[in-house]
């Protein structure tokens, strides 16, 4: 699951000088480095393991100080230029001073060090560790938003927040957007320059290939003249375009009409194509999550005998390719919206063995928990983790367990809650879902003991 660069809020006692420069020992689990100064931790955004770097201290507290490179004496032979000319000031890519293999190796070892800190690491288990899953470090991102912001000026910016900062970076172009999603930025960016005041906030662009769509998030009206003048400049481009008024609004096309468009995504090993609305959530690196499903089936093992749980199942990204294999599958989902579109794909695709239900799963009591015992259990979800399913494990009692995380930390809080409940984690491996940042997902299978 994507997350979206929020600045960090600064210390009232947050400095701006410029200290000796310091060599860097090592990556932190977000990738900056870590050296020492006077008996402080100090975290470096920008600096490499073995670099001699010039720093300014940019907040502090009693413990730690937070810098940034200023500049490098001593360079790393894993440095490489930014292939993104705005990647000093763009909060959204925090390493592309990494080579690719720096990059997995700093999001491997901070899972392996949260696993051994738990117990859970493979020296203590026998865990297997998996092959990191990763593909292109650039092009791959099938979901953006963008900020719009107007200055006294009345000057427009369309980009991604500065590091530590609410400013906007202005841009006309994002490597890690994919090939067919880039060239959209440029006349969008034209058509907000033609409006006057823009009360436009963000732009989302989603979608791959022939299946595009940009979301106009606005809090005052937009002419109706300009709103038709954008659906066809990016019509002409193979575009949906649609404007939406509030946060929680219904979509409208040029027209003001409300619309329920859909957009799709095509796994290509499983023939599968998987339909969703343009603001439901689905994995934004297309090549990593066709890999992500293939390495879930076969960790999980399917049998044609067997019944499965897929649960936090969204639109059906794990519960239709595991149907094509086993006798049921039965796929829970908080948001009845999403229920139904998962239950539209399974019928769109000719998968009758698969069921949808909505259930409420931070509940104990989750009508999940009344079926017969199962197989095999699939977990996909939100950050926050899934706590209450896994100490409710045994009500389930599947044999085994695959379990997709966006946060290291909640999946080694469950791993550990799963091995108190009579599971062993046999193994685990990242998954370089988004590229040139520092965030990390995690996979890990579990078998009872």
């Amino acid at each position: 699951m994507p997350r979206f660069f929020k600045p960090k809020q600064q210390s009232k006692t947050a400095l701006t000088k410029i200290i000796e420069p310091l060599e860097i020992e090592r990556l932190s689990d977000d990738g900056r480095g870590i050296a020492h100064y006077q008996g402080k931790l100090v975290f470096v955004a920008g600096a490499l393991p073995g670099e001699l770097v010039q720093l300014r201290v940019t907040g502090q507290n009693s413990r730690y100080l937070e810098a940034k490179a200023v500049s490098i004496d001593k360079p790393s032979l894993q440095r490489i230029p930014p292939k993104c000319r705005h990647a000093k000031s763009c909060g959204g890519c925090t390493v592309q001073h990494m080579d690719h293999a720096l990059q997995i190796d700093f999001k491997e070892q901070a899972l392996f060090k949260q696993l051994k800190q738990q117990g859970l690491g493979s020296q203590q288990s026998g865990e297997t560790l998996l092959e990191p899953l990763s593909d292109e470090p650039f092009a791959y991102r099938s979901r953006i938003r963008l900020g719009v912001s107007v200055d006294k000026r009345g000057d427009i910016s369309l980009g991604f927040r500065q590091q530590h900062s609410q400013q906007l970076v202005n841009i006309s172009e994002c490597p890690v957007m994919l090939p067919s999603l880039s060239p959209l930025i440029v006349p969008l960016y034209q058509w907000l320059q033609s409006l006057k005041n823009a009360p436009v906030t963000h732009i989302e662009v989603v979608g791959q290939q022939d299946s595009r769509g940009v979301v106009i998030r606005h809090t005052r009206p937009v002419p109706q003249t300009a709103k038709q003048a954008l659906y066809k400049t990016l019509q002409s481009m193979g575009v949906e375009t649609w404007f939406q008024a509030t946060k929680q609004g219904s979509l409208m096309n040029a027209n003001d009409e409300p619309v329920d468009p859909r957009l799709s995504y095509y796994l290509a090993e499983q023939s599968l194509h998987l339909h969703y609305h343009p603001q439901d959530f689905i994995q934004a690196n297309p090549q990593v999550n066709a890999k992500m499903v293939n390495q879930a089936l076969s960790l999980l093992k399917p049998q044609a005998n067997e019944r499965f749980v897929d649960l936090f199942c969204g639109i059906g990204n794990f519960s239709l390719p595991l149907s094509q294999q086993a006798a049921e599958v039965y796929g829970y989902e908080g948001v009845q919206t999403m229920v139904e579109r998962a239950t539209n794909n399974a019928k769109i695709n000719g998968c009758r063995n698969v069921t949808f239900a909505q259930a409420d799963l931070a509940a104990s009591d989750a009508s999940v928990y009344d079926m017969a015992r199962i197989d095999g259990l699939l977990l996909d979800p939100p950050r926050t983790g899934a706590k209450v399913v896994c100490s409710n494990i045994a009500q389930l009692a599947p044999k085994r367990i695959v379990y997709v995380s966006c946060n290291t930390a909640t999946f080694t809080r469950d791993a550990q809650i799963l091995c108190a409940n009579g599971y062993q984690l046999t193994a685990s491996g990242v998954m370089d879902m988004f590229p040139q940042t520092s965030h990390s997902e995690v996979i890990g299978l579990f078998h009872q003991s």
